[in-house]
């Protein structure tokens, strides 16, 4: 759990690759290394910029693993675990809890993009807000998923008390 106010930089994690596309782990490590030198207050992982769209799951789990392992410990771990359906979100944000991620951030999902309208989008949050076991935050990157949630949605999801 979130256990403090998160205030303070949390920077977006960057992926970084071998020449044959596979994941350069020791890479993350070595990053984690020199972040940890830093003041900040935490890490994102598989944010936008981590290549997460073309990670699978696998690697996912290993950087979420990673990062938790080798990150200072009064530091907040976060990760993106949002897929196209609640079922996969859940089941990836309740892996991400146990592996010691704090909180997730969960995209709008995207490709249904003409039926994600208000109802459906709190439908879907409410839904992942009540089946996992960490905390989650709206991830709202329209340039992405060319879903932009509106202020009703998230004014009624702001007010969800969750589990």
């Amino acid at each position: 759990m979130i256990d403090k106010i998160i205030k303070g930089v949390i920077p977006p994690m960057i992926t970084p690759f071998l020449e044959n596309s596979d994941v350069d782990y020791d890479g993350h490590v070595r990053n984690m290394a020199k972040w940890n030198e830093d003041r900040l207050c935490g890490y994102l992982v598989l944010g936008s910029n981590s290549e997460t769209a073309y990670l699978n799951e696998n690697e996912k789990i290993k950087l979420i693993e990673l990062t938790v392992k080798h990150a200072r410990k009064d530091r907040i771990i976060l990760a993106v675990t949002g897929m196209e359906s609640a079922r996969e979100t859940i089941a990836l944000t309740n892996k991400a809890a146990d592996l010691g991620a704090h909180g997730a951030l969960i995209l709008t999902p995207s490709y249904y993009h003409a039926k994600m309208n208000d109802e459906a989008q709190i439908t879907f949050f409410t839904q992942v807000a009540d089946n996992t076991r960490i905390p989650v935050l709206i991830y709202n990157v329209t340039a992405f998923t060319h879903i932009d949630i509106s202020e009703h949605a998230v004014s009624v999801l702001s007010r969800h008390e969750g589990q």
